[in-house]
């Protein structure tokens, strides 16, 4: 049996099926999903890490479709908005934008008893919604039920002040513990998370959205997505609407380096 070593430190027996379901979330086959496990198993030792399988995915997914290894880096891509979660705040909003949401971010609001800091204001058919998000910088990290309990205490607070009926809303890039989608579902407090609710999950938002980060562009780097985002160029949209020069000079990459990206945004949106 082949054991996978995940980035928490868990280990767990491979499972065939997630490696067919992640190839049918990019847009792969179910036949492409049999090819690569055949090509993939027969060949892996008997523990292998889950950032070594992933590469293994992610190189024969490139040889079949250079989009699929695009759409098969979200997750990573999300994790990359980091290191602060300030960007992350900035995409949940833009992402909310499509689905018809007015957004405000990085907002002070009074309390009955303190001021607080709100991350994402949202609003939408006449319901106001406080964002909470929550950004862990590590794969496997739960968002504990600490989160939901601090964040009905102060929806709870700033209605007291201003009389108007908030809305609860947590956003993270990971999971939530158990007890904190057990809490949040008992106090009616929204949730957006990696993989729940099902169907309105947080790559289930971008992935019908095509509302991707830049970050999930396989041909840049850190240094360059951070000179990006510092220039409030988030979205592959965003990227896209600016002449090559000008991304070129706030990226301070090579001609070739912004070519390739460009190309990549183009292949996601299309």
């Amino acid at each position: 049996m082949i054991q996978v070593i995940k980035k928490s430190g868990d280990i767990e027996p491979l499972s065939e099926e997630k490696i067919k379901s992640c190839i049918a979330r990019v847009g792969g086959s179910y036949d492409l999903g049999e090819k690569i496990c055949r090509e993939i198993v027969k060949k892996l030792p008997s523990k292998i890490s889950s950032e070594q399988l992933y590469r293994q995915v992610f190189q024969k997914l490139k040889k079949e479709n250079p989009i699929f290894p695009l759409k098969l880096n979200l997750k990573k891509a999300i994790f990359e908005l980091g290191p602060t979660g300030f960007p992350f705040e900035k995409y949940f909003a833009k992402l909310l934008e499509y689905y018809g949401y007015n957004t405000q971010v990085n907002l002070i609001m009074k309390g009955k008893c303190v001021k607080h800091e709100i991350d994402v204001l949202a609003e939408k058919d006449s319901k106001k919604y406080l964002i909470e998000c929550k950004f862990h910088q590590r794969w496997g990290t739960k968002t504990s039920v600490h989160t939901p309990l601090y964040s009905l205490s102060r929806v709870l607070d700033i209605k007291e002040k201003s009389g108007e009926n908030f809305i609860p809303w947590i956003s993270t890039n990971t999971r939530l513990s158990f007890d904190a989608i057990n809490f949040s579902e008992c106090r009616q407090i929204k949730i957006t998370s990696w993989g729940y609710p099902f169907g309105e999950s947080l790559e289930k938002m971008i992935e019908n959205s095509k509302k991707y980060p830049i970050t999930i562009l396989i041909s840049g780097n850190i240094q360059i997505f951070q000179k990006l985002i510092s220039q409030d160029v988030i979205l592959i949209e965003d990227f896209l609407k600016f002449d090559a020069n000008y991304i070129q000079k706030i990226a301070g990459a090579s001609r070739k380096t912004i070519d390739n990206l460009t190309l990549e945004a183009k292949m996601l949106i299309a």
